[in-house]
């Protein structure tokens, strides 16, 4: 299909210039490579030419796919696919180890039952929805099942993080459903078709037979759910957009709020450091739990969360999507390597030099502009400039990802076999994962690129940057600038200073000849294809339960690109926007 239209644009353009003419300086101001076409013709699929750029850019950019999955979730959605039909392959005897161990884990998730499911939840006193009245609450312990259920390839209220040696993370877990439907509750009808999914997934696994007061448990757990949801959603209102990340000690964490949190004091230090984002939310939290009736429906709320997050909404045959996130969540290392390897665009090394070569430019133009501000003292933009000079960028791990042997050295004391339980594969990865530590952090490195496609690791002073980053979409060593500093290069320097960081990539581009060719068939300027390439990444529909706050750590799309536009002279210089206009007003807000 990419090949086909490929050839007909090519054929497009071919035909206009044996009707019309070219001159030579047409020519020499139009790119014609096969990277520059398909480039054209993503731009012409997305921008919406109706649109005046002045009144709304994001529209103006995006209008043309504004009902499609954006750029992180269509990459994401292809690789899934891809990986999946890798999994799904027969083991040979020649494959590395970690693919090996890749498609075991697979075939394992993809092969569990019902009965393996259920297997942790026996050890607690059983799903007390299935158990009826032969459920006996002596038997429940939330911080043991808690620690159980996380121990199998699931959590319950917390994600916890464990950025060894440095320290563990403790967030909340994304909600369930929107703002919306937690505000109105049981009157809601997404909350109403959830409460059905409940009832068919408890039917299905014998809940009818054994417990004929079944929906009354269903009942509390839901009522358990919807206020657990507002009470994050107070919490998160009251914060408004501002951090509530608590610092503490592993032991403070487990002596404190210890209904939660009981990770084996062997593994850890108890002076490791532990940071809590949201902490409000522990707190009320705790109040929620301590306050509920009774344990069974705390029991029966975790364990739906966990059955509920096992099945993945497929009752009826096992979700190979579902097995293939299983395996990305738990073997991040093995997923690299098979991305890097059998996905990435050619000429990865050379790629990657190329973008480490991208942000040292640009963090010098930031270190230009940061020394120009007037509102920093010298002693802070010395700080400034120290801290900023010695940050480092991990691109990808590339060489560790395709080093086979690397890869399996790292595995090397993790061994699954097909005839394992799905829990029991899970709690030997969870073993492992604990114990298994690089010196290098290199390990460290990888297991997060899953979790964001750029963040900063302020222990370490340094920028990580997934290896899907390196995808076309975000940087092509063969096609023009103005594409990869607004695509990849923004991205990774908003990390440093938000809209500062954009603006440095605008003017580290600037710097460079200003000689590019324009994209065939488009009627945009370099540095307005600058902006365009910027606001592109964010193109795509935000569903409703994107709008919950508290998802991101940024504001939605939308606004993301209109709000960091309207606030640089440099946009509306290069669009002509007039004075007053949407995009151009006349008091901005900036501070670089």
């Amino acid at each position: 299909m990419k090949e086909s239209l490929f050839n007909i644009l090519l054929l497009v353009f071919s035909l206009n210039q044996l009707v019309f003419g070219d001159t030579d300086n047409n020519v020499s101001v139009t790119c014609q490579t096969k990277a520059c076409v398909h480039a054209a013709a993503r731009i012409i699929k997305m921008v919406d030419l109706n649109v005046d750029p002045c009144d709304d850019f994001y529209k103006f950019t995006c209008g043309g796919v504004l009902n499609s999955e954006d750029i992180f979730d269509e990459l994401n959605n292809r690789f899934d696919k891809s990986l999946e039909f890798i999994l799904k392959q027969n083991t040979s005897i020649n494959e590395p180890k970690y693919l090996k161990i890749a498609k075991t884990l697979y075939r394992i998730c993809e092969n569990k039952n019902y009965a393996s499911i259920l297997n942790p939840l026996e050890s607690n006193g059983g799903w007390p929805v299935l158990k009826g009245s032969r459920w006996m609450e002596s038997d429940f312990d939330l911080t043991k099942i808690n620690f159980d259920c996380g121990s199998f390839c699931t959590n319950t209220f917390f994600k916890i993080g464990i950025n060894c040696p440095f320290f563990i993370e403790v967030e909340p877990l994304s909600s369930e459903l929107s703002v919306e439907d937690y505000v109105q509750g049981r009157n809601n009808t997404n909350v109403d078709n959830y409460y059905n999914e409940m009832i068919q997934i408890v039917e299905k696994m014998g809940a009818a037979k054994n417990n004929i007061n079944y929906k009354d448990d269903l009942d509390k757990i839901l009522d358990f759910e919807v206020e657990l949801g507002r009470t994050r959603l107070l919490t998160e209102q009251k914060l408004n957009g501002t951090h509530d990340t608590v610092e503490m000690t592993l032991h403070e964490l487990t002596n404190n709020y210890s209904l939660f949190f009981n990770l084996p004091m062997s593994d850890f230090e108890p002076s490791t450091t532990v940071h809590v984002t949201n902490f409000s939310y522990m707190k009320k939290l705790q109040s929620l739990v301590n306050s509920t009736e009774t344990k069974r429906t705390l029991a029966n709320f975790i364990m739906w969360k966990y059955v509920r997050n096992i099945l993945n909404n497929d009752i009826d045959k096992n979700t190979l999507k579902k097995c293939v996130d299983v395996v990305s969540y738990r073997l991040p290392h093995a997923v690299g390597a098979i991305y890097v390897q059998n996905y990435s665009q050619p000429g990865i090394i050379e790629v990657r030099d190329n973008i480490i070569n991208m942000t040292l430019i640009i963090k010098q133009t930031f270190l230009k502009m940061m020394k120009k501000a007037d509102w920093i003292d010298e002693e802070t933009k010395n700080e400034i400039t120290k801290k900023l000079e010695l940050s480092k960028y991990v691109i990808g791990c590339i060489n560790e990802l395709n080093n086979n042997s690397k890869i399996d050295k790292f595995y090397e004391s993790l061994e699954l076999f097909d005839y394992e339980s799905f829990d029991n594969a899970c709690e030997k990865i969870r073993q492992f994962t604990d114990n298994t530590r690089s010196k290098d952090n290199w390990d460290f490195f990888v297991a997060n690129m899953g979790e964001s496609p750029a963040r900063f690791f302020s222990p370490l002073n340094t920028i990580i940057i997934s290896y899907m980053m390196l995808d076309k979409f975000f940087f092509d060593s063969v096609r023009p600038n103005y594409m990869n500093y607004g695509s990849l290069g923004s991205k990774i320097n908003e990390i440093i200073a938000d809209n500062g960081g954009i603006r440095a990539a605008y003017r580290a581009y600037n710097e460079l000849s200003n000689d590019e060719k324009q994209l065939p068939g488009l009627p945009f300027t370099p540095k307005q294809m600058f902006w365009i390439s910027y606001a592109s990444k964010y193109c795509g529909k935000t569903i409703p339960k994107t709008l919950r706050i508290g998802v991101s750590d940024h504001p939605i799309n939308k606004f993301r690109v209109i709000g960091t536009s309207m606030n640089l002279p440099e946009f509306a210089e290069d669009f002509q926007c007039p004075s007053g206009s949407k995009m151009n007003p006349v008091k901005k807000c900036s501070v670089w």
